[in-house]
Formats: structure tokens, C-alpha cells, sequence
């Protein structure tokens, strides 16, 4: 559940790594104790189907 007062921020960043890209995500200003609950909906939510997505390629 969400709480009013826990805002935090996310950053995404593309960086060149020579033919391919890297995305970087910069979470910060969540609350410490939050970590544990956060960190594993990236991977489901996320990064699992951005990897899908990419995977595809230009037949989207």
C-alpha cells in the first residue's frame, strides 16, 4: 500500500556502451525499511517486460 507521505524518486539514464545501451535506474529518498518491499517489483514489473519489449525489436 502506498503511503501519502513516502514520495521518492526515480531516475532512468541511458548511457553508451559502445554498439548497445545501459539503462541505469537511480531509486532514492524512500524510506530504508522500504528496500525489501521495493526492490523485487522492478524486476516483475520493470525490467522483465521492458526485456521483453526490447526482445521484440521493431515488430511492436
Amino acid at each position: 500500500m502506498f503511503r501519502r507521505s513516502s514520495a521518492s524518486l526515480v531516475k532512468f539514464e541511458l548511457k553508451e556502451q559502445g554498439s548497445k545501451t545501459m539503462v541505469v535506474l537511480d531509486h532514492t529518498s524512500f524510506s530504508e525499511g522500504d528496500f525489501r518491499h521495493l526492490n523485487p517489483g522492478w524486476k516483475s514489473r520493470c525490467w522483465d517486460p521492458l526485456q521483453k519489449f526490447l526482445a521484440a525489436g521493431t515488430n511492436h
